[in-house]
């Protein structure tokens, strides 16, 4: 068995930290350590190496009640963004936003005709668009996730069962679009990721509804 390394300890304690941060902020010291179950001494260096990194930050609003004159701490919502596609029959849509979800910029293009090589390159014109009208900086982009009209295989990266789009049966079109766009490509079922921001979005309002 191998051993757990002090880098892969530490590296494991700020994903930890990190991750307590985004679920509970503003959230103090004290209560990223009983929520992680971490000491707070490890927290308190996880914290700065965070910091460090502008992956966090003090929180400008602290929650209601006695704060005792604690810090609080918050993500940083534009630490990286990622670039969000949605590769359809008709239009390719895509969208920058931040670790928040914020949309910063967002456009469609209509495809002429529903292929791979057409909707790869309205997939790089795309892009190139956001970055001009947005004004973002391509390097603060972190990576890309493309919904697609498909089961993705996750053994092989192969799409299955994707007739909308002429091609994408049976392509490992993830690395196609890696080669394309010089960015790490994450690919998804369109269905499964519509699932997810709905159930982010039911998530944020009870957030807010509990507050």
């Amino acid at each position: 068995m191998n051993r757990a390394t002090p880098p892969l300890l530490r590296n494991l304690n700020e994903r930890t930290v990190l991750e307590a941060i985004r679920d509970g902020a503003p959230i103090s010291r004290a209560e990223i350590s009983r929520r992680s179950g971490i000491s707070k001494p490890t927290v308190s260096q996880a914290l700065q190496s965070l910091l460090d990194a502008n992956l966090v930050r003090e929180a400008s609003e602290r929650p209601d009640g006695p704060g005792y004159g604690a810090v609080y701490f918050e993500p940083v919502p534009d630490a990286a963004l990622i670039l969000g596609l949605d590769v359809g029959a008709r239009f390719v849509r895509g969208a920058i936003c931040d670790l928040a979800g914020t949309i910063r910029a967002r456009q469609d293009i209509e495809l002429s005709v529903a292929v791979v090589p057409e909707a790869v390159a309205a997939i790089e014109r795309l892009r190139t668009s956001l970055f001009d009208v947005s004004g973002i900086d391509p390097d603060r982009v972190d990576g890309v996730v493309a919904g697609v009209p498909g089961v993705v295989d996750g053994d092989s990266g192969l799409l299955r069962l994707a007739e909308n789009v002429v091609g994408l049966e049976g392509r490992a079109f993830a690395d196609e679009l890696q080669s394309a766009l010089s960015l790490p490509v994450t690919l998804e079922n369109d269905v499964n990721l519509a699932a997810l921001g709905e159930a982010a979005d039911d998530l944020a309002a009870l957030r807010v509804d509990v507050l």
